[in-house]
């Protein structure tokens, strides 16, 4: 059946379905939105079953505390619900959730200050994981994807999904070390996409 799952992408790629193997937890990017969450829950198809993540939610610049207003006065002891940590919070914790219902295991549930690629590489650096799985709108991989794909170590693989669509960024060797580039390739696409 796997191997009927064939599928194009750019360039002409073709690959089948194939699982996620793991000497390590996943690094899972996680900022609120749907496309996130679809992430999350396709993690668990792509490892086939339970795999030890790591929800990650990169911050780039904490803002200055509000300034008490007429409506933190009214919410009392829920006033730190108008903060940017408790929406921080409420992101990982919808993820946890999610990700506890798609029969993954999460190891920890972090927000970092600092740019997206720059967090994701570094937290998938120091748990020694060999995937990062994030999540993009649309058939194609975001921006953030990209540039994740071009600092990305060798050693690491990167998968940007849709839920349906998984794509994983490998090095294309090219004629001279230096001067590797990053091609991407469909994972797995629904046969009736």
């Amino acid at each position: 059946m796997a191997d009927k799952m064939l599928s194009p992408f750019q360039r002409g790629h073709f690959v089948a379905y194939t699982t996620t193997r793991q000497d390590g937890p996943i690094v899972l990017g996680c900022n609120g939105s749907e496309a996130s969450i679809r992430a999350i829950t396709a993690a668990s198809r792509l490892t086939g079953g339970p795999a030890d993540i790591i929800l990650v939610c990169a911050i780039r610049a904490p803002s200055p505390p509000p300034r008490p207003t007429r409506l933190h006065d009214a919410l009392k002891a829920e006033a730190y619900l108008l903060t940017d940590r408790a929406t921080v919070d409420e992101v990982l914790r919808r993820s946890t959730e999610a990700a506890l219902v798609a029969g993954l295991r999460p190891l920890a549930a972090l927000y970092l200050h600092g740019d997206p690629v720059r967090v994701l590489l570094s937290t998938a650096e120091r748990y020694q994981s060999p995937t990062i799985i994030a999540g993009m709108n649309g058939q194609s991989p975001s921006r953030l994807n990209r540039r994740l794909a071009r600092r990305l170590p060798s050693d690491v693989a990167l998968i940007a999904t849709d839920g349906t669509t998984h794509l994983r960024s490998r090095s294309a060797s090219t004629t001279h070390k230096h001067n590797q580039t990053k091609a991407w390739r469909a994972v797995h696409r629904p046969a009736n996409a």
